[in-house]
């Protein structure tokens, strides 16, 4: 008799309690080990251990312990097997739900999902749902664009926030540290209910916090080289994540962090209605001119130092929405017969300005007047522009990686995370 074909009896956990033959079976235990492996989080080397031979050679010496190799390549294979049930799954679940005519899909610009969109788009191709042949389906999450937007901008100072990023660490790296840090606040007579942050560097929101705090410290700062003489000393030798010094830090470089913390975020300060909706029509009638052939030169008006009634009056002259408005109605005014529906939207009178008006609830109320672009609105105006509230619903970025599974490659951490919470 084979190995893999001895049998053993044992106790069946059953109401009669009748012997049951059990029989070993190697794929089985190997299967179970990848399982162990992987929801344990055990390196791969785990399988050559000493102690894991010997404690399976009183368990079940006919098991044959697989090489760490083999391990590795069975993590992924389950892996394969189980992205491939998701893909099929997913396929199955957009045609029972009727999600076949798929409009469009918001993640942000990785190369990974532009493969994942592609797939999909062929998909609908197969089922003759993709709309607009699939032009519009991918749609990048704003905020994300939006961190790699200020991420590029900056790097401009990047120096300046190196040196910071490092103060607040040597402050935060130890109780000590942080109250002689207090020390110095309270000596300079700062009043701040912050206390410094460290930031992430690959968040821009997280990355002007701690500037915005640490420019609030900068006297603390100040005396704080003179409280700890070991402070002046790290700052000069201590190395960054790429290799070089942060360095002290100049007046140049807090006049850097000045700079940005003058930068409104939409929290610290409100420009005004007039303000910002004059900014917004002049640039788009700047390049609704420039379509037409006929850019002008900018008036005398048009200066920083308008007042309010200039930028009011700027807007009635110069808003593209109006001047539409206005030529539709002077081109339809004389013509007979019935309109169409868009027609008629466009001939419709403009709604007063106001700060609560909904646009979701103006297009459902008079959606019986215009039936057809009141589904194309609803299609459009309910496009999601950012995915971080599904990313943060399926996040793992409290997960922190060890020794050993920073070594590994990103497409076997990616395999053995996924592996782990589909098991």
């Amino acid at each position: 008799m084979g190995v893999a074909d001895q049998s053993r009896i044992s106790m069946a956990d059953s109401i009669d309690n009748t012997p049951k033959t059990w029989k070993f079976e190697q794929e089985v235990c190997r299967r179970a080990l990848v399982e162990m492996i992987i929801l344990d989080e055990l390196p791969f080397s785990f399988v050559e251990k000493e102690g894991f031979k010997k404690f399976m050679s009183k368990v079940q010496p006919l098991f044959h312990i697989p090489s760490r190799r083999t391990i590795t390549r069975d993590c992924y294979e389950v892996y394969v097997i189980k992205v491939s049930i998701w893909l099929e799954s997913i396929s199955n679940c957009l045609l029972d739900w009727k999600l076949d005519n798929v409009f469009t899909v918001t993640v942000d610009n990785a190369s990974s999902n532009d493969v994942a969109v592609l797939e999909l788009s062929k998909k609908l191709d197969m089922w003759g749902t993709n709309l607009m042949e699939g032009n519009h389906l991918h749609v990048r999450c704003m905020a994300h664009i939006l961190n790699l937007i200020m991420q590029d901008g900056l790097k401009e100072i990047g120096p300046s926030i190196k040196k910071v990023r490092h103060m607040v660490k040597y402050v935060r790296s130890s109780f000590s540290r942080t109250r002689n840090f207090l020390k110095c606040v309270e000596m300079q007579k700062i009043e701040c209910d912050k206390m410094l942050s460290l930031d992430v560097p690959i968040r821009w929101n997280s990355t002007y916090l701690m500037l915005d705090t640490a420019e609030k410290f900068e006297k603390a700062f100040e005396r704080f080289y003179l409280y700890d003489g070991n402070f002046n000393s790290f700052l000069a030798t201590d190395v960054c994540e790429d290799g070089s010094i942060a360095g002290s830090i100049q007046y140049e470089d807090w006049a850097n962090v000045r700079n940005v913390t003058k930068i409104t975020w939409g929290r610290n300060r409100k420009r005004s209605e007039y303000e910002s909706r004059g900014l917004l029509e002049g640039f788009v009638c700047d390049i609704y001119k420039y379509e037409k052939g006929s850019k002008s030169q900018p008036s005398s008006s048009d200066s920083s130092n308008s007042s309010t009634s200039g930028i009011s009056q700027n807007m009635s002259k110069n808003s593209l929405r109006t001047k539409l408005h206005m030529k539709k109605q002077k081109n339809d005014s004389g013509s007979l017969g019935v309109k169409s529906e868009l027609d008629k939207y466009l001939l419709k009178d403009q709604e007063p300005e106001s700060e609560d008006f909904d646009i979701l609830s103006w297009w459902k109320v008079n959606s019986p007047r215009f039936p057809v672009l009141s589904q194309l609105a609803r299609d459009v105006l309910t496009i999601p522009m950012s995915s971080v509230a599904s990313e943060c619903a399926f996040s793992t970025g409290g997960r922190i990686l060890d020794s050993f599974r920073s070594l590994l490659t990103p497409k076997c951490v990616q395999c053995l995370i996924c592996v782990k919470d589909w098991l």
